[in-house]
């Protein structure tokens, strides 16, 4: 019989010991969601724009020293081009070259720099056969324009020295474009 009760004691111990641990536990878990309960938050509202980009050109004003009315020049295709006035480049004699200022503005929210800027799109007997006349685009590739900045370049037509070799020259015509790109970093 005193193995029984000595057994019997034993599940006993071991059912209480059992118990004890469980309350525990549960005990544990009350208190862990009890404190989880106490908490705050702090939220931030905000909204997020993108820049826009806009670069302008202008030809010069009335005196020749500033830029005229700057504008938006952004596409050939739809014939949104700034028209130089034929005076700028009309009846060049051999070994002339004629120049004229053009301007642009940053009218954009970022900055931009100028990745190129080249004539195109250059048509013509002018421009053609073996001394034909050259066109030069100022250097302002690389230029950073911040939103608000203003920078001018030349843009100069050069007749070399033709001659009387070259008389096929007199009275030729030619056009070109003059393309500006500026990009976002």
């Amino acid at each position: 019989m005193s193995t029984q009760v000595t057994n019997s004691s034993r599940r006993n111990r071991g059912t209480i010991i059992k118990l004890v641990l469980a309350g525990v536990a549960v005990l544990g878990v009350g208190a862990a969601l009890t404190t989880a309960a106490w908490t705050d938050q702090a939220w931030f509202s905000a909204e997020a724009t993108a820049g826009d980009v806009e670069l302008q050109a202008a030809l010069p004003d009335a005196t020749g020293t500033g830029p005229g009315t700057f504008i938006d020049a952004d596409d050939l295709a739809d014939a949104v081009v700034i028209p130089l006035a034929p005076e700028y480049f009309e009846n060049i004699a051999p070994g002339e070259a004629r120049e004229v200022t053009l301007w642009l503005r940053n009218d954009g929210s970022l900055p931009l720099t100028i990745e190129s800027a080249a004539a195109q799109d250059v048509t013509g007997p002018l421009f053609a056969g073996t001394a034909p006349a050259t066109i030069t685009v100022g250097a302002i590739v690389g230029e950073v324009l911040d939103p608000e900045d203003e920078v001018s370049f030349t843009v100069t037509v050069t007749a070399p020295d033709w001659g009387d070799a070259d008389t096929g020259y007199q009275g030729a015509t030619g056009a070109f474009n003059v393309v500006v790109t500026g990009t976002t970093d």
